[in-house]
């Protein structure tokens, strides 16, 4: 449950991100971009692995 309410919260983080005003162009770098990009896509995966593991715990 846990797990799910911070996923929540991040995609929430990411959207919001998203609908953010316009940077200034220094860091509106396609380099910035694709770099915190990767870094969320790499916490989702990692929140998303964590929640099926306890899934699997509470099942068995």
């Amino acid at each position: 449950l846990h797990e799910a309410v911070r996923l929540q919260a991040v995609l929430q983080d990411l959207t919001r991100e998203q609908r953010a005003p316009e940077e200034p162009p220094q860091r509106r770098a396609p380099e910035a971009a694709a770099e915190r990009l990767a870094l969320h896509e790499a916490y989702l995966l990692q929140l998303l692995t964590e929640n099926s593991r306890l899934r699997q715990r509470s099942q068995s």
